[in-house]
């Protein structure tokens, strides 16, 4: 087997390769007799009843096949899809039914729809086979841990990235257990049941993905890396007069049901032109930290924070006298246990200017 052929088969989706080297002789087609591979081909084509043009337009959209397969089909972590002469049963087989590390998309939850199939079987048969295969979006270190390691090779970071935000980003929102982490890779049921839409996650196996494994990575991503809390800020001042004083307030809040962010760090940057004169507000448990950096570029009002719960809110403000005020800037740092921001950075201020922000790792 070459090196080419055995990533497909290690990475992702190495039952469609089982596809193109073995259904003629499981008869999905229902022939007996293996034909020759011009015969099939010619078969194949013409059995291609989509719309080559809605083929592409769709594919374009379809952000988490591309991540894998690669963006004009070329492959990566998944085998290339340029070129396949596959049928459109045999799509319906491998999107549904995968074999191989391909993670099942169901027709309930409707990111690849049946209506869909046709158009892009047509679409890849129409396209010339590559000669080289694209280069995944990310390859494990030998210096990763089993975790980073799993992540990849079982192509969840190819999906979300090598820090899975976006499941952490759902383990922001409310507490998560082992057994809701699990149930969501299993059925991803997340997406339907919490939040009433569709769910565009496809579903591993216990074959694909062991029990075993998903522990280490549930460890590694509510531990190690943590969920990202959903804390965002305004920042508002009062009149804003040049030659007076002028008091901008923080307002963080934790939009999160029940998870903490901890360890904070909430910083007003003192605008260009303007000057530190005092801290106002300061919430019960924090602690003022004083005015950082004065005269430099990170001149600001700096508090500690060690936790805001979820659904809680915390006022800071700070005074500052006015020469000429271009913009001011602000954020909230946090840690649980990794470091996490939210960033605002508000246009030039007038008589009473607002600004939001939301979380970014």
């Amino acid at each position: 087997m070459s090196r080419r052929m055995g990533r497909r088969l290690a990475i992702m989706g190495a039952g469609l390769l089982a596809v193109v080297l073995g259904l003629a002789v499981v008869g999905l087609a229902g022939g007996s007799a293996v034909a020759s591979p011009a015969t099939e081909q010619q078969a194949s084509v013409a059995q291609q009843v989509g719309n080559v043009a809605t083929g592409k337009a769709t594919w374009g959209t379809r952000a988490l096949c591309q991540r894998c397969h690669g963006a004009n089909g070329e492959g990566g972590a998944g085998p290339d899809l340029a070129g396949r002469n596959l049928t459109e049963a045999q799509w319906q087989r491998q999107i549904r039914q995968p074999w191989g590390l391909m993670p099942a998309f169901s027709k309930a939850d409707g990111y690849v729809t049946d209506a869909m199939i046709p158009d892009l079987a047509a679409y890849f048969a129409s396209l010339p086979s590559v000669a080289t295969l694209g280069a995944p979006r990310f390859t494990a270190l030998s210096t990763d841990s089993l975790a980073q390691q799993l992540l990849i090779e079982k192509g969840c970071a190819m999906l979300h990235g090598p820090t899975m935000n976006t499941p952490r980003r759902g383990f922001g929102d409310h507490v998560w257990t082992y057994d809701m982490f699990k149930r969501q890779v299993r059925e991803s049921w997340y997406g339907r049941e919490e939040l009433a839409r569709t769910s565009t996650m496809p579903t591993f196996t216990s074959r694909q993905i062991s029990d075993a494994d998903l522990r280490v990575m549930w460890d590694y991503l509510s531990v190690q890396l943590g969920p990202l809390v959903p804390v965002t800020a305004t920042l508002s001042s009062t009149p804003v007069t040049v030659g007076g004083t002028v008091t901008y307030t923080v307002t963080l809040k934790n939009n999160s049901k029940d998870v903490s962010a901890e360890g904070l760090t909430v910083t007003g940057v003192i605008p260009t032109g303007g000057t530190f004169v005092r801290a106002v507000t300061t919430p019960a448990g924090s602690a003022f930290l004083g005015n950082a950096g004065a005269g430099t570029t990170m001149n600001s009002a700096v508090w500690a924070t060690p936790k805001i719960a979820g659904g809680e809110t915390l006022v800071y403000s700070y005074e500052v006298s006015v020469g000429t005020v271009t913009t001011t800037t602000a954020w909230a740092g946090w840690t649980k246990p990794g470091a996490h921001f939210a960033v605002y950075v508000p246009p030039t201020p007038t008589p009473t200017p607002t600004a939001t922000a939301t979380p970014r790792p």
